[in-house]
């Protein structure tokens, strides 16, 4: 509890030059939301077609080195990711994987299967270390439209990690904009609260020997 209140202290009131640009942008409420373990979803302005993109920070109590390497097992998608039932990786060269995966989605829409190209790494923004796993559609697969979507993790004082998720996603089919656009808003605080759950799994631990499950 006392961590918990230093922290929410900490991100309240630091000074905005010294917060990550993406607590930075927040609205003093909003902060403070953050700092009780909350998720932040905001949603940008609808396209021609009617679709938003959707973007969510939580902070999780686990380094972004442990975090990540969750997001680039690829293979264990299914164990925290919502309605995932199938997921795999294949790495195509470089920083690139494409992962595929398969949804098992509630009735009456049709499950979706997809294939994404990703880009993962670190890079350097505004004087912090950015760990990032990007992705993207490949055109023609599966029955999903299109998509696109990014997280970044950057590190946070006390061993803790600022996680961000950006997704906009055309499903295809006869789905309303408005019906996806309640969906992204509503999914994106799962989907980041599986992560922080699989991040505390020995298999992402830097102490873990290889293989281990």
């Amino acid at each position: 509890m006392i961590v918990a209140a230093l922290l929410l202290a900490g991100v309240a009131a630091a000074p905005t030059a010294a917060l990550p640009a993406e607590i930075a942008a927040l609205a003093p409420a909003e902060r403070r939301r953050l700092a009780r373990g909350e998720v932040v979803v905001h949603l940008a302005a609808a396209d021609r077609d009617g679709l938003r993109e959707g973007t969510a920070l939580m902070m999780f109590d686990t380094p972004p080195e442990r975090v990540f390497r969750a997001l680039v097992d690829f293979d264990h998608y299914s164990e925290w990711m919502p309605f995932v039932v199938q997921s795999s990786g294949r790495p195509l060269g470089g920083e690139v994987t494409e992962n595929a995966q398969r949804l098992d989605l509630p009735a009456p829409v049709a499950d979706r299967f997809f294939r994404v190209y990703v880009r993962s790494g670190i890079e350097q923004r505004d004087g912090r270390e950015r760990w990032t796993v990007r992705w993207e559609h490949v055109p023609g697969s599966g029955n999903v439209r299109a998509q696109r979507g990014a997280w970044t993790l950057v590190r946070l004082a006390g061993g803790r990690t600022l996680a961000s998720c950006r997704a906009w996603v055309d499903p295809g089919g006869a789905i309303p904009a408005w019906l996806v656009n309640r969906w992204l808003a509503r999914s994106l605080p799962w989907v980041l609260d599986g992560l922080r759950q699989q991040a505390h799994r020995w298999r992402y631990d830097p102490r873990a020997p290889p293989g281990t499950l």
